[in-house]
């Protein structure tokens, strides 16, 4: 009960505010990459953004305009995405 109005808080913006990036090669196979978005950038020694192994990344972003760009572990560039996130419902991109 001590804590239920920050798990209401966050629970209301997963289901408004949530990115999910799934990653594919040109056979629609999952692949692994790390994620960069434009507006967020790691200053203080964080770890990068990375997909899991079956290629989905998750992040809960504010209502608003975001380049994403995905790096293949091999380090080749998938297409970038320009993502609108307008705080209503969650967006569900495929990169190929």
């Amino acid at each position: 009960a001590k804590h239920r109005k920050a798990w209401a808080y966050f629970l209301n913006r997963l289901s408004t505010n949530l990115l999910s990036l799934k990653v594919v090669d040109s056979n629609g196979n999952p692949v692994q990459g790390t994620v960069n978005i434009s507006s967020i950038t790691h200053s203080k020694g964080e770890k990068e953004f990375r997909t899991n192994k079956e290629g989905y990344f998750f992040k809960v972003l504010e209502p608003g305009s975001y380049q994403v760009d995905v790096t293949l572990l091999d380090g080749k560039t998938k297409n970038s995405v320009t993502v609108q996130m307008n705080g209503a419902q969650s967006r569900t991109v495929v990169v190929k």
